[in-house]
């Protein structure tokens, strides 16, 4: 809780009581006024189980976020092919919306946004069939009541050998100016992740995803941090940092495993402390392993509780 919201509440809580004290008699009045430090202190007291404006999920199908849901987290984080099914008839996105709404928590955003065969970067790179697929997902995530779709999508952004990095760059920079509109006139943002350069060989760190994002110039296009990739390749605490305004997504694993927080040894703690320097109160989805769900689930909630309340 911040201190300007603790200063809020206490102004208000003065005033409150400033009103009742004229009928009351002094001891009466001290009774109220340890009630009210009670109340306050409860609810200054959810700061000690994380911060309150961080909501956590999951990434994975509605049946794990069944168990997420169990276990406290708000909502799942599935994919567009999964959900929204572009290349395919609508009537399959129809069922999977209802799959998705017995989840017990909401499905309130995506990751794998473009195919593999569908190249944003190279000789093949076809800004008019993108755009066609685009406005069907955007089209069909508004209609899912999703707001923000991750882009990760290493396959398709994967640059082809001896094809020009700078050209590469361009190509991805008209991608985003040629999507962000589509998605921003159905509510939705696209959110460019950093993938370790085992899985792509373009955009690795914070700070190239932070200046495609400033190129593309575009409040539907923002980012995703990912504390995995972060880890990875030894990323800087300082663009993340300096990335925060930009950031509007997060995704958090330990490496070099990839398990849940939690699940093997790996400080999470510079990551989230960085994270929380920025302002950060979006979503942290958990994008890795979950071998056993009902006691890995309780295990990483606990523990985000402790990084966000310790580092915010």
């Amino acid at each position: 809780m911040s201190f300007g919201i603790r200063r809020g509440a206490l102004c208000r809580m003065s005033k409150h009581l400033s009103k009742l004290s004229s009928g009351l008699s002094r001891r009466d009045f001290l009774i109220v006024c340890a009630g009210a430090g009670v109340a306050l202190a409860t609810a200054q007291g959810d700061k000690t189980a994380g911060n309150p404006q961080i909501r956590f999920g999951v990434c994975g199908d509605p049946d794990l976020a069944k168990k997420a849901a169990a276990s406290g987290f708000d909502y799942f984080e599935w994919s567009v092919q999964s959900l929204l099914a572009p290349r395919q008839d609508e009537s399959v996105f129809v069922k999977a919306l209802e799959r998705a709404k017995g989840a017990g928590i909401p499905c309130e955003c995506l990751n794998l946004f473009i195919p593999p065969d569908l190249k944003v970067t190279g000789p093949t790179f076809d800004l008019a069939v993108l755009e066609r697929y685009v406005k069907i997902v955007m089209e069909r995530a508004e209609k899912a009541k999703i707001t923000l779709v991750t882009f990760g999508s290493g396959g398709a952004r994967r640059v082809p050998d001896k094809f020009d990095a700078k050209k590469a760059f361009e190509q991805l920079v008209s991608f985003g100016k040629m999507a962000a509109p589509i998605a921003g006139d159905h509510g939705v943002t696209i959110s460019v992740e950093q993938l370790n350069k085992r899985e792509c060989n373009i955009l690795n760190v914070v700070r190239e995803c932070y200046d495609l994002t400033r190129a593309i110039d575009h409040p539907s296009f923002r980012m995703t941090l990912d504390g995995y990739h972060w880890g990875l390749e030894k990323d800087s605490l300082e663009d993340v940092v300096a990335a925060g305004p930009m950031v509007r997504h997060v995704h958090i694993a330990t490496w070099p495993s990839r398990f849940y927080p939690g699940g093997e040894e790996c400080d999470l703690g510079p990551f989230f402390t960085a994270l929380m320097k920025t302002g950060y109160s979006g979503r942290v989805s958990i994008e890795g392993q979950i071998p056993k769900p009902e006691s890995d689930f309780p295990t990483a909630m606990e523990l985000f509780r402790k990084l966000t309340s310790k580092s915010a």
